[in-house]
C-alpha cells in the first residue's frame, strides 16, 4: 500500500479526531547551517498541519501518514527547510505521494528546490503542492513542471476534482469554506488552496491504492489524473494559463541527462560526416562556403538550381565542381543532404528539381538537414507515402511547445557567463558573418565560445542552440515566452558547455524604424532573454546617424549593454521609385569610399568602425572584446 507524507509545521496527534489515525514522522530543523532530525513532530506550531492531516485522514482513514515537521522560529517558510523535508521524503521508499500545502512565493526559487522536485519524478514520487491564495502569484514548488499544483475549484461531490490542460496549476479540488481540525484539540472554519491540495492528495493516494497500476511512473499517474477528472469543475480564483508542461522529464531521464542532450551536439555529429549542399546560390549556403574551414563536417558535393539567380563567383574556383543533377555514382560521396528554402523559389523548374533531389536522398537513406519547416513536412509526407523503409535522420531546427517544456526546466539555474550580441539597424548587413568572424577570432585565441544562433546554417558551425526566428521562422511559441525560454537556454549552455563567453545575434533590424504602423519587436523579445553585456552593431553605408544612435540608446536603456564597435557592410543600397513601385539597387563601396564612411561614422558615433571580413582587423576585434570583458 502506498503511503503519503505531509510536509508542514507539525501535527497534533493527540487531537481527538485523529485518535484512529496512524501517524509517524520526523522534525527537521536547521541551526548554524547544520540540519538536525528529531522525533518531535507531534506538536503543531500553527494548527495548519493538523487541518491538512485531518482532511487526508477523512478520505483515506486506513492510510498511515508520515508527518515531516519543518521547525523554525520564523513566521515565513524557510526555503532550505522545505528542501530538506523533500530530501528526507525521497529517501523513504514507502512514500509515494508528498503533500506540500505551503510554498515559497517568489519569482526566483532556489535551483536546489527545482532539482529536488525533479529527483522526486525520477524516483517515482508525486509532489502535490498548493497554489498561492492570491491569484496570479507565483508559488513554488506548485509552479514547477513535474509537480502537481492545486487550486480551489467548485466541486459538486466529495470525490470530484477538475483538470486544467494549459495552466501553471493543473488540478482544481475542494478548498472551499468548511470546518477544519486545528491545534489545541480545536476546530477552525476556513478555506484555501492548502486544503484543496490536501483533499486532492487524499483522492490521489486512494486512486493509486484502489487501481493497483502496473506502471506507476509519474507519466502514468498524470494519465490517471487526467482520465479521472470530473467535467464541470470550475476554478474559484483566476489560474494563469502558461507554458508549464504537465509532462516533466521521463522517469528514466535525469535533468542532467536531458541537459546533455539539449545542449550538446555529439549525437547529431556522430551520424553526420559528409555533406551535399544544394541550392548553393542561396545566401545561407554562401555563408557555409565562405566559412568552410569552420564547418563541423566535410563538404563533398555541391549542387545548384538549373535556373540560378546568382553567379557563383564566391566559390573561388570551385564553380566547375557544381552539379546541376545528381548521378547514381554521386550518392556514395555524402551521407547528409543540406536543403534550404527551395519552396520559395521563383521558378517552377527549381522547385521540381529540388523535389527530385529530396526523393533521391530519401531513396538512398541519406540524412537531411533542412532550414524550412515546410520542407520538413514535405519530406515527412514523402517518407510516409513513398519511402516507408527510410532509415536516415531528418534535422530541422525548430522551437515548439515540446522543446519549450524541456528547456524551461533550466531557467532556475544561475550563470554569470559574459554575453556578447550582434545587432543591426537593418537586414542583409552580415550579422551571421560577424558572429562567425568573432567566434573564429575568439576560438583561435583559446576561448571557449557558446553560441545561440538565429540563422539555421549555424547548425553546421557547432552552435550550442538554435532559435531560427528570421525568414520562414521555425519558432512556434508566443513572443511573450521568448525571454524566459532563451534565458533558460543560456543557463543550460553555461552549465553543460562551460563557455568563457556566450555569443548571439539578432535577425533583421533590431528596433522598428517607424512608429505609425504595427511594428516588429521580435528582436527585442529575443534580446530580453539574452541580456547582453556588450554588443556589436552592424550598419549600412546609407544609415542616418539618428538611426544608429537610436539603436545604441535602446541597447543601453533596456539591457545596459555597451557597443564595442560598428561593423560596416560595404554594400550601399539605393532606393528608387518607378511607376509607383519601389526598387532597390546595390553596389559595393570601393576601398576609398569605405574608409571615408568609416571615419565619418566613427567621429559621429564615438566608437570604432570596422570591416569584419578584413583579416587585418581581427586582432583589433579581439583586443576590443578582451579589453571590455577583462574590466567586467
Amino acid at each position: 500500500m502506498y503511503q503519503i507524507a505531509v510536509i508542514d509545521r507539525g501535527v497534533e496527534t493527540s487531537h481527538r479526531k485523529l485518535s484512529s489515525c496512524a501517524v509517524q514522522g520526523v522534525e527537521i530543523s536547521i541551526k548554524d547551517g547544520e540540519v538536525s532530525y528529531s522525533p518531535n513532530f507531534n506538536e503543531d506550531d500553527t494548527g495548519h498541519g493538523t487541518a491538512i492531516t485531518g482532511i487526508i485522514h477523512g478520505i483515506v482513514p486506513e492510510m498511515e501518514i508520515t508527518a515531516i515537521k519543518l521547525s523554525t522560529e520564523e513566521e515565513d517558510l524557510n526555503e532550505q527547510l522545505l528542501i530538506e523535508g523533500l530530501r528526507w521524503c525521497l529517501d523513504q521508499e514507502a512514500i509515494k505521494v508528498i503533500n506540500v500545502s505551503l510554498g515559497i512565493a517568489t519569482k526566483t526559487p532556489h535551483q536546489e528546490l527545482h532539482e529536488i522536485c525533479n529527483r522526486a519524478v525520477e524516483k517515482g514520487k508525486v509532489i502535490i503542492a498548493a497554489a498561492h491564495n492570491i491569484p496570479g502569484f507565483e508559488c513554488y514548488p506548485a509552479y514547477f513542471t513535474g509537480v502537481i499544483g492545486v487550486s480551489t475549484g467548485l466541486c459538486p461531490g466529495k470525490t470530484d476534482y477538475g483538470y486544467l490542460e494549459d495552466a501553471h496549476i493543473n488540478v482544481l479540488a475542494k478548498g472551499t469554506t468548511r470546518r477544519m481540525l486545528w491545534k489545541d484539540n480545536g476546530y477552525k472554519i476556513t478555506s484555501g488552496n492548502s486544503f484543496a491540495a490536501a483533499h486532492f492528495s487524499g483522492l490521489l493516494v486512494k486512486m493509486l491504492n484502489e487501481q493497483a497500476l502496473a506502471d506507476t511512473s509519474f507519466q502514468a499517474i498524470q494519465t490517471l489524473i487526467r482520465e479521472n477528472a470530473s467535467k464541470g469543475v470550475y476554478e474559484l480564483q483566476y489560474v494563469s494559463r502558461t507554458e508549464k508542461s504537465f509532462v516533466p522529464q521521463e522517469k528514466s531521464k535525469s535533468l542532467d541527462e536531458a541537459g546533455q542532450q539539449l545542449f550538446h551536439r555529439q549525437d547529431r555529429e556522430n551520424r553526420i560526416g559528409r555533406l551535399a549542399l544544394t541550392g548553393i546560390s542561396e545566401k545561407e549556403m554562401k555563408t557555409i562556403l565562405d566559412f568552410k574551414s569552420m564547418c563541423q563536417y566535410d563538404i563533398t558535393v555541391l549542387v545548384d538550381y538549373p535556373k540560378s539567380m546568382s553567379d557563383l563567383s564566391h566559390l573561388n574556383g570551385m564553380s566547375r565542381h557544381v552539379k546541376r543533377r545528381l548521378l547514381p555514382e554521386d550518392m556514395s560521396a555524402f551521407d547528409t543532404m543540406v536543403m534550404g528554402y527551395f519552396l520559395d523559389q521563383l521558378f517552377d523548374a527549381n522547385i521540381i528539381f529540388s523535389i527530385e533531389l529530396l526523393k533521391q536522398a530519401l531513396a538512398h537513406h541519406k540524412n537531411l538537414i533542412l532550414w524550412d519547416e515546410n520542407v520538413k513536412q514535405l519530406a515527412e509526407r514523402m517518407v510516409q507515402n513513398e519511402y516507408p523503409a527510410y532509415t536516415g535522420e531528418i534535422f530541422c531546427p525548430t522551437v515548439d511547445q515540446d522543446l519549450f517544456g524541456q528547456v524551461i526546466n533550466f531557467r532556475f539555474f544561475d550563470h554569470n557567463t559574459p554575453s556578447l550580441s550582434v545587432v543591426g539597424t537593418g537586414n542583409k548587413q552580415g550579422k551571421i558573418t560577424t558572429q562567425l568572424v568573432i567566434k573564429k577570432v575568439l576560438e583561435e585565441a583559446g576561448y571557449q565560445v557558446g553560441h545561440i544562433a538565429t540563422e539555421p546554417q549555424a547548425l553546421l558551425f557547432g552552435a550550442d542552440f538554435l532559435f531560427p526566428y528570421g525568414h520562414n521562422s521555425n519558432v512556434f511559441i508566443d513572443e511573450e515566452k521568448w525571454g524566459r525560454f532563451i534565458n533558460a537556454a543560456m543557463n543550460g549552455i553555461a552549465r553543460y558547455n562551460d563557455p568563457h563567453i556566450i555569443l548571439s545575434g539578432t535577425q533583421g533590424l533590431t528596433i522598428p524604424r517607424v512608429t505609425n504602423k504595427i511594428a516588429d519587436f521580435s528582436s527585442m523579445h529575443f534580446l530580453s532573454g539574452i541580456q547582453p553585456d556588450a554588443f556589436i552593431c552592424t550598419v549600412s553605408p546609407e544609415d542616418e546617424e539618428e538611426v544608429i544612435q537610436n539603436l545604441l540608446q535602446v541597447m543601453k536603456i533596456y539591457y545596459g549593454a555597451k557597443p564595442l564597435f560598428l561593423a560596416l557592410t560595404p554594400h550601399l543600397r539605393s532606393y528608387k521609385k518607378l511607376n509607383g513601385k519601389r526598387f532597390i539597387t546595390t553596389r559595393l563601396l570601393n576601398q576609398e569610399e569605405f574608409d571615408e564612411k568609416s571615419r565619418e561614422l566613427s567621429q559621429k558615433i564615438g566608437c570604432p568602425v570596422l570591416n569584419v571580413k578584413d583579416a587585418d582587423n581581427q586582432h583589433m576585434i579581439l583586443e576590443l572584446i578582451q579589453d571590455f570583458f577583462s574590466g567586467q
